[in-house]
């Protein structure tokens, strides 16, 4: 949803932001949580990679906090998706529905300008 927001809002700058910093995340979340090493050429290519996300970052005229945000959100969902038991099935159901009800709130919240009635 909020990259939905970010688009419709004119921040397609935040989003290319936040695609291309969403794998180096993955790659220091898998260092940290999973303990994966990586070698010589892999780390010449995340330094490579995160120097050049880094030159797109700079031509933000702010500083990307939604991008970040937006890349966290992806990355917490790859773990999700590793740690949370679901088949093809229950995830298929599941998902859409936390999705629809999430975007129900939002909707019914920017709307009317009150509170989620999910609460």
């Amino acid at each position: 949803m909020l990259y939905i927001y970010l688009v419709v809002n004119g921040q397609a700058l935040q989003t290319s932001i936040a695609y291309l910093t969403t794998p180096l995340l993955n790659v220091a979340l898998g260092g940290i949580l999973f303990r994966e090493h990586l070698g010589r050429i892999e780390w010449s290519a995340i330094v490579i990679a995160a120097l050049g996300v880094g030159m797109f970052a700079a031509q933000s005229p702010t500083f990307p906090w939604m991008a970040i945000v937006l890349a966290t959100s992806f990355s917490v969902y790859g773990l999700l998706k590793r740690y949370v038991p679901l088949d093809a099935a229950q995830a298929t159901t599941f998902e859409p529905e936390a999705v629809v009800s999430l975007g129900l709130c939002f909707g019914s919240r920017s709307s009317r300008g009150s509170g989620c009635p999910c609460r």
